[in-house]
This record gives structure tokens, C-alpha cells and sequence, in this order.
């Protein structure tokens, strides 16, 4: 999750403090997040019980989508009021908090047990 969030640091950087093609900054934002969403999704299995993985998962994901429709406000406010520099800073500064939680998860979870962060080997070990 911490190479996407950092890829998508990268390219909003990229698009906001240079003149590289927009276009190469799209895909590195594209492949970042692309490995963010695959990342977080599959963590929730792996801290809930079977039982209640429907509940969990549509709660997730309703406050997903619920953050992505407030963000299409905020984010046309800003352009509308202050443009697209103040834009990407906005969209840095989310990217940096969005590492600073992560790893914040990362510290929790490795003093907690080390639940999230396992390897296939050492999951399957565990389940047993």
C-alpha cells in the first residue's frame, strides 16, 4: 500500500512542481492507485471474522464511496475558488496524510501481533 500511496505522491508532485508530459504523471497516478485500492481491500479478511465480513466490507466501502463524493465537492470548490495549483497541493497534502496513517497502521499492527503485514508462508503457518 506504501508504494502505491508514494507513486501517487510522486506523480502529484510531478504534475504540480515540473513540465514533465501530464501524461506519464497520469499512468504513475493511475498504477498507484491501482495498488492502493488492491491493498485495502483484501486487509479487512484479514482482521474480521468470517462471520461478519459482508457487514465489514459494505461498511468499507460506504465510506469509500461516501469520502470520493465529498471530494468531488471539495475538489470543484477549490478549482472553482483557487485553482488546479492549490488543487494538487490539496491532493499532496491528502497523499501525505494518507502515508502518515499507513504507517501509523504498519506501527499497530507490528506491535500488536503483525496480523496485516504476514507473507503467504507465515499466514498459512498461522491458520493452521
Amino acid at each position: 500500500m506504501l508504494t502505491g500511496l508514494f507513486l501517487s505522491l510522486a506523480s502529484h508532485l510531478l504534475l504540480t512542481f515540473t513540465f514533465v508530459e501530464p501524461y506519464a504523471c497520469t499512468v504513475l497516478l493511475g498504477l498507484g492507485y491501482s495498488l492502493v485500492v488492491t491493498t485495502w481491500q483484501p486487509l479487512v479478511t484479514y482482521v474480521i471474522a468470517p462471520s461478519h465480513l459482508g457487514t465489514a466490507f459494505g461498511i468499507a466501502f460506504t465510506i469509500n464511496s461516501a469520502c470520493q463524493a465529498v471530494n468531488a465537492y471539495i475538489t470543484g470548490y477549490i478549482v472553482d475558488n483557487m485553482g488546479y495549483f492549490v488543487l494538487e497541493v490539496f491532493f499532496i497534502m491528502c497523499t501525505t496524510w494518507s502515508i502518515v496513517f499507513t504507517l501509523l497502521l504498519y506501527l499497530r499492527d507490528a506491535s500488536s501481533g503483525k496480523t496485516l503485514n504476514l507473507t503467504i508462508k507465515e499466514r498459512s503457518r498461522k491458520t493452521k
